[in-house]
C-alpha cells in the first residue's frame, strides 16, 4: 500500500509532528508519482487518440502552421497537498520568483489551478474594483517623516485621534 501506517490507521495518536510529516513525504511524493504516470500513460494517450480521431473524421481541421503533435498535448491539475505553514511557503514561492527559479505558470500548476484562469480572475476582480472604486492592493506605505518635521496629514478620525494623542504628549512634558 506504502502509506504510513497512522495515515491508513487515521490516527496519528503515537506521533509526534516531525515524525508524522517526516513518513507522509514518501506517501505525498508516491501520489505525485503516480499522477505523472497516469497523465503520461493514460490521459495523454487518450487525448492524443481522441484528437487522431477527431483529425481522421474531418471533425477538427488541423490549423496552418501548428504541427499535428502540439494539438494532441493535455494539462492535468491535480488537488495539491497543503504546507504545513502557508506564510512560509508563500515566502519562499516569492523569494523563488524574485531569483527567477520558477515561474508564474509552475507556481499555478503546483497549486493545481490553471495560470490562464487565475490570470482571468484577478482582470475580472480589478475590473470590478475599479467600477467600484475601491483598491485591492494595499497603498505603499508612507515614507517616514524627518525627526521635528510635521506628521502628514490623515483623514477624519484618524487625524483627530492623532492630534489628541500629540495633545497627550504635550501636557505629559509641560506637567
Amino acid at each position: 500500500m506504502n502509506m504510513p501506517y497512522n495515515i491508513a490507521a487515521a490516527n496519528s495518536a503515537g506521533y509526534n509532528y516531525s515524525s508524522s510529516k517526516m513518513d507522509s513525504q514518501g506517501f505525498v511524493r508516491t501520489i505525485s508519482a503516480n499522477q505523472r504516470w497516469f497523465e503520461q500513460r493514460m490521459i495523454d494517450d487518450c487525448v492524443a487518440s481522441v484528437a487522431q480521431e477527431l483529425r481522421m473524421s474531418g471533425a477538427v481541421k488541423t490549423p496552418a502552421g501548428v504541427p499535428p503533435a502540439d494539438l494532441d498535448k493535455s494539462e492535468s491539475h491535480w488537488q495539491p497537498f497543503e504546507h504545513a505553514d502557508p506564510s512560509r511557503e508563500a515566502n519562499g514561492l516569492k523569494t523563488k520568483m524574485g531569483l527567477k527559479v520558477t515561474t508564474f505558470i509552475a507556481a499555478c500548476q503546483r497549486e493545481g489551478r490553471d495560470w490562464r484562469k487565475v490570470i482571468d480572475e484577478h482582470s475580472a476582480a480589478d475590473k470590478y474594483a475599479a467600477e467600484k472604486e475601491v483598491a485591492l492592493t494595499p497603498a505603499p506605505p508612507a515614507a517616514a517623516a524627518a525627526p521635528g518635521a510635521p506628521a502628514p496629514a490623515a483623514d477624519g478620525a484618524a487625524r483627530e485621534l492623532l492630534d489628541q494623542l500629540i495633545d497627550m504628549i504635550e501636557e505629559d512634558r509641560e506637567a
